[in-house]
């Protein structure tokens, strides 16, 4: 000054930013708002908070886990059905459902395949031998290979092959259940008449 001089001392202090740290984890798809950012991709991002004071630093470590992705492979025979999902599917293609867990979803899809059922149907004839009237049966299909299993209240002489014989007295029901190589089974059955008994007469 004009006169005696001034001494000014000053006390500076210089406090330090406020830094905080917080992780989160989101499932893939989903997503996380920080700072009034939108972010779905794992990383290490930061917000400034402006204060009173000193600013605050908020570091965000993002980490983004991946769905589960499931397929399975499944057959059945035409008629049947497949419990997906709580769905009874019937007919081929492919099935896609999202199953909620704790964590991230499950996703799964089902690919179905129908095998046709085989088709059969039952053919008789009649013939006569010096031991009686035999009745010829024939399970009659387009598929092969094929397995047989033959019901009936008359006896047959096999129950497991194409072509068995029996004999009847009164009209009579048949059945058989063919097998094809995929496992699909068909049944069909029919009533064979009782055979007419040829009767010579002498003159």
């Amino acid at each position: 000054t004009a006169t005696c001089d001034s001494i000014v001392t000053l006390n500076l202090t210089v406090s330090p930013l406020k830094t905080h740290s917080m992780s989160h984890t989101i499932c893939q798809g989903d997503s996380f708002t920080f700072g009034g950012n939108m972010y779905t991709l794992p990383g290490i991002y930061k917000d400034t908070i402006h204060t009173a004071t000193c600013d605050s630093i908020v570091t965000l470590t993002l980490q983004v886990l991946p769905l589960k992705y499931y397929t399975l492979n499944e057959t059945i025979c035409s008629g049947q059905d497949y419990i997906f999902a709580g769905i009874h599917h019937t007919q081929p293609g492919i099935y896609t459902y999202t199953f909620p867990t704790s964590h991230c979803d499950s996703i799964v899809t089902l690919h179905l395949t129908v095998n046709p059922a085989p088709s059969v149907h039952i053919v008789s004839t009649s013939y006569e031998t010096d031991n009686g009237i035999f009745i010829q049966l024939n399970a009659i299909s387009s598929t092969s290979p094929l397995s047989y299993l033959w019901a009936s209240s008359s006896v047959l002489s096999s129950y497991t092959i194409p072509n068995p014989t029996t004999t009847v007295q009164v009209p009579t029901w048949v059945y058989v259940t063919v097998t094809d190589a995929n496992g699909c089974s068909s049944t069909t059955g029919q009533q064979v008449p009782t055979p007419v008994v040829s009767t010579l007469y002498a003159p």
